[in-house]
This record gives structure tokens, sequence and C-alpha cells, in this order.
């Protein structure tokens, strides 16, 4: 049974599905690629018949149900997999899908079985929206997988990989931003009112944002020198018992992360951990007033704030933020943490210091 980790965006459809003897549902599914090299929109059939004659009057996209597959299959091969939100992302990015995804839904159903409810989910789907529908089947059962997303505006054809010293070309796009990372930390940002191109000359992992007065139009890391890497920034487990508990397991993601990056652990610090505790009590005081009576400078003191239903999606809302780079990325030393939960939501704090 896929995981329902979060109501808002998930449709979790019963097992209750009415059986379809036709052979298009009996015959084995056929996915596309779950990888790709590029980052782009592509409009297509989808190779299963199935999926194929029940998308016929959508925008059915060969990179967004590249994403689907991979959930799908992912699914299909343990059985407590979930469909959250940042999982999804990653997995659209390895499709070669940069847009954020609107409608995340996921399906259990018995082998050649048509989810209950699927005609009627896809009624909902405009047909200009790009559509990812897939089926997978493992030994008993079938996972199906669908994504929604609604660009505002394209970014083209992006390459996922490069070598270091090419050039990324962003087209224009009037009224947006962009915001580029850099593996050092570094950051530029500026107006996309005109085409911008930017030579990528340190090896390791960019990471370019496109947003506007409404928000995010495209989010997308570009591999320099280096092969995209083939799982998750963060693994999903079970939620903590207690207060502590979840303060120890973000300790040991955000080790996981720096490590991934090749960047030394932080070291937790006693007096910025009480310096977070009251930044998470008092969200009124800046991080120039904890800089200053800790003795750290402004320049080099970042702090780290987010509010989710789980672990993993409240340092998603940061790790993938070209504003937080510079603390991930750069030699910061230090780390201090404080967490709250209210209901089954989860308050963090973070602040990351270097002398």
């Amino acid at each position: 049974m896929l995981r329902n980790a979060l109501p808002s965006l998930m449709i979790l459809v019963a097992c209750n599905a009415k059986k379809v003897q036709t052979q298009d549902y009996e015959s084995a599914p056929r996915l596309p690629s779950p990888i790709a090299g590029t980052y782009a929109r592509v409009k297509a059939a989808a190779p299963d018949p199935v999926i194929q004659k029940l998308t016929l009057e959508h925008q059915w996209d060969a990179s967004l149900g590249g994403a689907a597959a991979g959930l799908a299959l992912e699914a299909v091969r343990n059985k407590n997999t979930g469909l959250e939100p940042w999982e999804v992302r990653e997995a659209a990015w390895r499709a070669g899908y940069p847009y954020p995804i609107q409608r995340i839904s996921g399906w259990t159903t018995s082998i050649a079985t048509e989810p209950t409810g699927i005609r009627d989910w896809l009624s909902l789907v405009k047909h200009n929206q790009d559509l990812g529908l897939v089926r997978a089947r493992g030994d008993q059962s079938e996972a199906w997988v669908g994504l929604v997303s609604d660009p505002r505006a394209t970014i083209g054809s992006q390459p996922r990989q490069v070598r270091r010293g090419e050039t990324v070309h962003i087209p224009s796009i009037a009224g947006a931003k962009y915001m580029v990372g850099d593996p050092n930390g570094g950051l530029v940002e500026g107006s996309l009112d005109v085409a911008q191109d930017f030579e990528v000359d340190i090896d390791g992992e960019w990471l370019f944002e496109v947003a506007d007065a409404e928000g995010q139009i495209a989010l997308f890391p570009i591999y320099v020198g280096m092969m995209p890497p083939d799982v998750g920034l963060l693994t999903w487990a079970p939620p903590p018992a207690t207060s502590e508990a979840l303060i120890e397991r973000v300790d040991t993601l955000l080790s996981d992360v720096r490590g991934a990056y090749g960047a030394q652990r932080w070291l937790r610090d006693s007096f910025l951990d009480q310096a977070a505790q009251n930044l998470l009590r008092h969200p009124e005081k800046t991080t120039a007033s904890v800089a200053t009576a800790l003795g750290y400078p402004l320049e080099t003191t970042w702090k780290w704030e987010c509010k989710a239903h789980s672990i993993e999606a409240c340092l998603d809302q940061i790790l993938w933020d070209p504003l937080a780079r510079p603390a991930l990325l750069t030699e910061s030393e230090f780390l201090g943490l404080a967490a709250a939960v209210n209901g089954r939501e989860i308050h963090l704090v973070a602040l990351i210091a270097r002398d």
C-alpha cells in the first residue's frame, strides 16, 4: 500500500477497484524511462495502451510520466513507499521535469484492475495541464501514480549534466527572476527580462531557480563534471517518539546531507542550541541579535526555519532553497537545533555559524 504521508496533496484510493477484463489490462504495463538526460516538457502518447486510452483527451508528458514511473516502480518494490512532495520532486528531476507539481495521487490495486475513481480523477485534469499517469505491476498487485503540473512558463530544454566550463542558457521570461547557487555556496540573482547565460566553472551541483510574483516557476539542479545522483537527498523514517529523538534525527539527516556534499559534519553547540530555542519561542528576535550575543560575525551566522508535517518535509523546504546554500555548502562549523511539535506539525529552527 502506498504510504499516505500528506493528505492535503494525496488522494489515496482504496484497493476495492473493479476488475477490468480486457487484453490491454491483462498485458504487462509499459513504462516511460524514469531517467532522462535533459529537463524538458515532452508531449507524447503514453507507451502503455491502457494509459494511452485513458489519457487520449489529455496532455500526457513523457518527463512527468517518467517521474510517475520511478515512483510506481518503487511502490511495487517497497510496500511502505510514499508520495511525499519531496520524494516526488526528486523523482521528477531524475526524469527531467523541473516544474512544480500541483497534484500527487496514488492507487494500489489487484493485477489487471482499474482503480476506482480514476476516470473521475482524470475529469478534473485540465486539457492544457501536463499529466503523468502510469501503472506498474508487482507480484500480486499494481501501483498507479498520477502527477499533474501546470507550468506558467517554460525554460526550454536544459541539461542535467554538463562538463565544467560549459554555458547554461536560461531564456527570457517577462517579470521573472533567477537565483543560482554554485557548489561552493556562492549565490547570484537577477532579472530574466533578458535571457541569461551562466558559465558553470566549478565541478559539483548547481541549483537553478526561476520565480515570479506568483511564486516558483522552475527549480532544478545541474551536475557539472559529475554523474547526477540516482538516490534522493533525504531518507524517510518513522516519526520519532520524543522531542529528543526528533532533534537527533534532524542532526543525523543534516550530517548525512553534509556528507553527501563532501563537507564535514557540523559540531553541535550548546549555546547555539539555547539560542535556537530562544528564537523558536520568540520569533520576533533576529539572527543579528543572536550573532552579537554569541560573538559570531553576522555574515557567517545563518538561521534556518521551517514548519511541516514531518522532519523530511521540513528540511526539504530548506535544503533545496538557493538562499540556504551558503550555510549548507561553505565551511561553516557549528550547529544549534530546536524543535517543537504542535499536533502533526513540526516547527524547526536551526542556527549555523562560523568563527
